[in-house]
């Protein structure tokens, strides 16, 4: 866990530092004390920033799975899935409606 301990370190430091402008000085017994939680706030902030790396990179690859993209040469997509209104709709060529729309209930696609 060494980026726990740097981080732990370095805010540690900053606190000494900044108390040490304003004239209040840590003792040995009070760093002592703070080193636990300090760490424990270290490494809670590692572990979350682990979880969204890993996260990140899990929904990269699905996103980039073949397996999951649309293919209209798929077995699974052919022309007899749609009925008759849904392709007239779709293939109409009328100024009512836009060419190339249309909608067909219960299916997500």
């Amino acid at each position: 866990m060494p980026k726990v301990k740097a981080k732990a370190a370095s805010v540690l430091n900053n606190v000494k530092k900044r108390g040490a402008e304003q004239g209040d000085f840590m003792d040995t017994i009070t760093e002592r004390v703070l080193i636990p939680q300090v760490m424990q706030e270290a490494f809670g902030r590692e572990m979350l920033a682990m979880v969204h790396r890993v996260n990140y990179q899990k929904h990269v690859k699905l996103a980039n799975d073949v397996r999951f993209l649309a293919d209209p040469n798929s077995d699974f997509a052919t022309w007899d899935q749609l009925d008759d209104e849904f392709l007239n709709e779709l293939l109409a060529n009328n100024n009512s409606s836009v060419r190339g729309t249309a909608i067909l209930d219960g299916v997500h696609g």
